[in-house]
């Protein structure tokens, strides 16, 4: 049956991992990787409302001589520039941003988090958002709406690890 081969499928991977310390996780795990590494996630990061110029994933769209749906609108947004853009953040202060909390800056809302977690390479909390342009840059100190207090954090680019020491760059 479908449950049977599944189950071997399962206890196949496990053994052929284990000399690779392969162990089973859950979503979170997957989620902390995935901000860390500052990659989107649809239904978060992206969606119909969110253009690949403003998730800064325009590398992904060809405007070569081949049409498409939406090119003028990208083409309109490249040529006035997007009104927010998404950023990491590194909580300096005490908290974890989740989902929808909202991003400050001198009092006024410039943004929202798409994602956040608690990282364990950093062990702080991190989160990726959408804040104004004119602040979407790294080094530029903003503070998150964390269940009702403000807690500080900075701008950064991704990944929010450092590239050399881990992922497929690191020098052993």
């Amino acid at each position: 049956s479908a449950m049977r081969i599944r189950d071997r499928l399962w206890s196949l991977i496990l053994k052929t991992g284990e000399k690779f310390k392969v162990e089973p996780c859950g979503l979170a795990s997957r989620d902390t990787l995935r901000i860390e590494a500052g990659y989107c996630l649809y239904g978060n990061e992206l969606n119909e409302n969110v253009t690949p110029i403003e998730a800064k994933m325009d590398i992904g769209v060809s405007f070569d001589e081949r049409d498409f749906i939406g090119r003028e609108a990208l083409e309109e947004q490249l040529r006035r520039k997007p009104e927010k853009l998404r950023v990491g953040f590194k909580v300096t202060g005490r908290g974890i941003p989740r989902q929808d909390m909202k991003i400050f800056m001198d009092g006024k809302e410039i943004g929202y988090v798409t994602s956040g977690t608690f990282s364990p390479i950093l062990k702080t909390g991190i989160a990726m958002g959408y804040i104004s342009r004119k602040y979407a840059r790294a080094g530029v100190n903003v503070e998150v709406d964390i269940r009702g207090r403000r807690v500080e954090a900075v701008t950064v680019d991704f990944p929010f690890y450092d590239r050399w020491r881990y992922g497929w760059r690191r020098r052993d």
